[in-house]
């Protein structure tokens, strides 16, 4: 018997609990400012603008991948050129290391052309989910 009284005090407790929350919820949102309500206009405009950021975007990073793959075959070229050049007499350890650098340079461009392949479909992604809201 004492337990069913405790279990109807905690559920009244609850329920008083519950009921004091709700109108302080309430009470809340009636005060509360319509900030967040945006109209379909701005909404449109919004996603148009970055719509427009990311072909932005895409732009730069390609501008700047191709530069720096640019100078990394410049590089690579250089240095096969040392390699190879019958003016300059290396030793075969300064034709190793120069073959190192060589290599160092092909996987930093490989590594530089497959981060640039990932921003780009990531781009486009968000280029059509944009396309897709506008």
């Amino acid at each position: 018997m004492e337990f069913v009284k405790l279990t109807n005090k905690a559920r009244l407790y609850r329920l008083l609990v519950n009921r004091t929350t709700h109108a302080k919820n309430r009470k809340i949102q009636e005060n509360a400012p319509s900030v967040g309500i945006i109209s379909a206009e701005s909404a449109l405009d919004h996603y148009y603008e970055r719509y427009k950021a990311e072909i932005s975007n895409l732009w730069q990073h390609s501008i700047f991948s191709w530069t720096f793959e640019a100078l990394l075959f410049t590089a690579y070229g250089v240095l096969l050129l040392k390699m190879v050049a019958p003016d300059h007499f290396l030793s075969l350890h300064n034709r190793s290391m120069i073959n190192l650098l060589a290599l160092i340079l092909a996987f930093v461009g490989l590594c530089a052309t497959l981060i640039w392949i990932a921003l780009a479909k990531t781009a486009m992604s968000w280029q059509s989910f944009y396309e897709n809201l506008i």
